[in-house]
């Protein structure tokens, strides 16, 4: 059974001992992805395992009776994340399957519960991450494309620190840490990229979005198997950042002291040393939360 698999089986037509080792399979997907992303809440791990949400919650109920995760109301959504014995339990059933698409590799020592705990302003950034991740894969992996998932990278954490991402995401020394990335295979056997981007938090300047920008594009030219999407919680954000100059600013390089050090600076003249147009990339996607999934926003209005 793939981690991701949609197969159902029917309770009654299933056979005792087949339905606990399902059982056994969705829990150590459910710890393992939230040793991942820290938090998670029943919509999540609806997607993540293909039931419904009510299944969801009693899975989740299940797993916390074994006091392997813990809950809270935050923003008037119920928060799942690990314990400490659920983080010992996740780490354990990493280094057993090494193999899954979710599993971190082994050298990596990522902290669980309770240090990961994110800022309660973090919350909803989290969770959205996760939701348009479960759905970009299942659009992979639809007859549709009938792709072939080969890795996942789950926050910024873990894909900074897995050394497998940073030939792909790092430019000039300067790593593109994506909130998640997706490495898949075409029907053709090609390598596919896929990197999101949350920009719900806060509203950014204008260096650092350039900045942002020139970095993604930078990196589509070199791989071009890689596509990226950026999502907005408004509509005017997304076409600010899409009218956005891409060289507005550079990277420059000096040497001090037989070290290299890198600074933004504004270009004066586009014509001389800076030959590159303001082109994006039209695998670098824009996008605004859908209406459905704004619940998730900390000025939605319940």
């Amino acid at each position: 059974m793939s981690i991701f698999s949609k197969k159902k089986r029917h309770p009654i037509t299933t056979k005792k001992n087949e339905a606990a080792t399902i059982g056994a399979m969705h829990r150590w997907m459910i710890l393992v992805w939230m040793w991942r992303f820290a938090i998670v809440d029943a919509r999540i791990i609806a997607a993540l395992i293909g039931c419904t949400k009510k299944t969801a919650v009693n899975k989740l109920r299940q797993v916390e009776k074994r006091e392997l995760i813990q809950s809270q109301y935050r923003g008037g959504r119920k928060i799942y994340w690990l314990t400490q014995q659920g983080g010992r339990e996740a780490r354990a059933v990493a280094r057993e399957k090494s193999d899954q698409i979710d599993a971190p590799i082994a050298r990596l020592r990522i902290k669980s519960e309770p240090s990961r705990w994110p800022a309660p302003g973090n919350i909803p950034h989290e969770l959205l991450a996760q939701i348009y991740l479960l759905r970009a894969m299942g659009k992979i992996q639809s007859k549709d494309v009938g792709g072939t998932i080969k890795r996942v990278a789950g926050s910024r954490e873990f894909l900074a620190a897995d050394p497998y991402w940073s030939d792909i995401v790092e430019y000039r020394g300067r790593p593109i840490a994506p909130d998640a990335a997706v490495h898949w295979e075409s029907q053709k056997g090609a390598d596919r990229y896929w990197f999101l981007e949350m920009e719900i938090d806060r509203e950014k300047a204008p260096l650092e979005r350039s900045s942002r920008l020139f970095h993604y594009h930078r990196m589509l030219l070199d791989q071009s198997g890689a596509e990226a999407k950026f999502v907005f919680a408004s509509g005017a954000t997304a076409e600010t950042w899409s009218k956005t100059p891409i060289y507005e600013y550079r990277l420059d390089a000096q040497v001090y002291d037989g070290k290299q050090h890198d600074r933004w600076v504004r270009v004066v003249d586009r014509r001389g040393d800076h030959p590159e147009t303001d082109r994006q990339s039209d695998r670098l996607k824009f996008g605004v939360i859908d209406q459905a999934l704004r619940i998730y926003l900390p000025d939605y209005r319940r």
